[in-house]
């Protein structure tokens, strides 16, 4: 299988390999560039988007980027820090 589909260059070089991210990751980005996509059409037509649209994509938005962000803060601050030895008690 061609593993160059799957990944996905960073901006430091290294490769990131999207079949062993979580499915966080790909959503958050995803549904950026949803609203993204949104915002270009809008502009590009020079109309805008209709009210229960935006309403939508607002609450859906805000549901799945802010639930990204909580869940890696949670992660980040649950995970052990490897660079302190354990207490032995």
């Amino acid at each position: 299988m061609d593993e160059s589909r799957d990944r996905f260059r960073k901006g430091s070089g290294e490769i990131v390999n999207w079949r062993s991210v979580s499915v966080r990751k790909p959503l958050a980005v995803y549904t950026a560039l949803l609203i993204l996509g949104f915002a270009v059409i809008g502009f590009a037509t020079q109309r805008d988007i209709p009210a229960n649209i935006a309403g939508l994509l607002s609450v859906v938005a805000s549901v799945i980027i802010g639930s990204y962000f909580g869940s890696s803060a949670f992660e980040a601050c649950k995970a052990p820090k490897e660079d302190e030895p354990e207490d032995d008690k």
